[in-house]
């Protein structure tokens, strides 16, 4: 299991157009944290993601539908990944979580997401 806490919301990183939430650590860039929910983790990083588990994000429980095989590295390294609140397509993302129910959650500065 990994825990982290949103500690900045870029001022575009909500689309509802989009259905997608872009992650990153603190080490993204000025660009990349105009779009990007910046998070800082919280004890240690214990990869256990799968198709079929959650990702909970305040008190929302999504499922895993799609895992991309990029996931494990970059949130490891530079806590990135992309979480895609839509069906999984035809050619998904490699950097990717699709997950249901596919509705963006309402975000907030201190709010605890915990994949796995």
């Amino acid at each position: 299991m990994i825990k982290s806490k949103i500690t900045y919301i870029g001022p575009k990183a909500v689309d509802e157009k989009d259905q997608m939430l872009i992650l990153f650590d603190a080490s993204a860039s000025k660009e990349l944290r105009t779009v990007s929910v910046i998070q800082e983790f919280e004890g240690p990083k214990d990869y256990d993601l799968a198709v079929g588990k959650q990702v909970v994000i305040g008190s929302k429980a999504y499922k895993i539908t799609y895992l991309g095989d990029m996931v494990a590295s970059n949130l490891l390294e530079i806590g990135h990944t992309v979480l895609q609140f839509k069906a999984v397509p035809d050619s998904p993302q490699h950097n990717a979580v699709y997950l249901e129910p596919q509705e963006l959650p309402d975000l907030e500065l201190g709010m605890e997401i915990t994949f796995g």
